[in-house]
């Protein structure tokens, strides 16, 4: 994608438009210096789904200037890498479940299975960016993964799984229009290959849920500090099975 100039735009729009509705909500904080209230979380799950990779790159990217604005800390590279991986998720889980990878962006939508495979990509995604920030927060013994996942899975579901589709309906057709859905941008021979696309999506649920249910889990069997080696190395093969599915997906 950083050979198409038109996706690094729209990877910068989507970090500018996600880091501008985080800032004004630094103030309403949940976990103080790690969450606050996030309607934000619409765009990550939303451009995802129009812009693929470059949502992704986006929610990274402006996931890290919202953090400057107050969170900032040690713990703003594994927000990063959990914003990224919060659309990375929603965007692959979405194009297999509503089989658009070979479709033309203008077909027809069909409206049910939007709604319903946006809310279970929009939610596996939530568990996605969960897991992986509450991982590196409890590693650096700043935040007990029970608590902090928990929040950022709530929080990013409240307002994803419940407004993105929607507002997905109502734009897809004038984005299309104007050529900007990642698969108008980028032509198959620049796409990765996706050899295994439902096994993937399936490889990628149960290391979301999976990993969220067990970091949990583990949290607690290792009591209420954060920092216990239970949760570092027993979260490691969940998060192995999401990047699989990635490439499989």
């Amino acid at each position: 994608m950083w050979q198409r100039t038109q996706m690094v735009v729209l990877s910068a729009v989507t970090a500018a438009l996600f880091a501008a509705l985080l800032i004004p909500f630094k103030g309403l904080q949940i976990v103080p210096g790690f969450s606050e209230l996030r309607p934000a979380a619409i765009v990550p799950v939303l451009f995802g789904w129009m812009f693929g990779p470059a949502g992704a790159w986006g929610a990274a990217f402006g996931n890290l200037i919202g953090d400057f604005f107050g969170t900032l800390g040690v713990g703003s590279l594994f927000g990063m890498v959990g914003n990224f991986a919060f659309s990375m998720t929603a965007y692959k889980l979405f194009d297999v479940i509503n089989k658009t990878d070979e479709t033309n962006s203008v077909a027809e939508l069909n409206r049910t299975r939007v709604i319903i495979g946006g809310a279970l990509s929009a939610l596996t995604a939530a568990a996605t960016c969960g897991l992986v920030i509450g991982w590196g927060v409890d590693m650096l013994k700043l935040v007990p993964f029970s608590f902090l996942a928990g929040v950022i899975f709530m929080n990013n579901s409240l307002f994803a799984v419940i407004v993105a589709p929607f507002l997905y309906l109502l734009l897809y057709r004038r984005v299309a229009r104007l050529g900007l859905i990642w698969r108008d941008l980028l032509p198959p021979e620049d796409r990765s290959r996706r050899p295994m696309p439902k096994v993937g999506s399936i490889l990628i649920m149960l290391g979301s849920f999976g990993g969220l249910a067990a970091g949990v889990y583990l949290s607690t069997m290792g009591g209420s500090e954060p920092g216990s080696w239970l949760v570092t190395l027993g979260l490691i093969p969940f998060m192995a099975l999401i990047l699989i599915g990635y490439l499989l997906a």
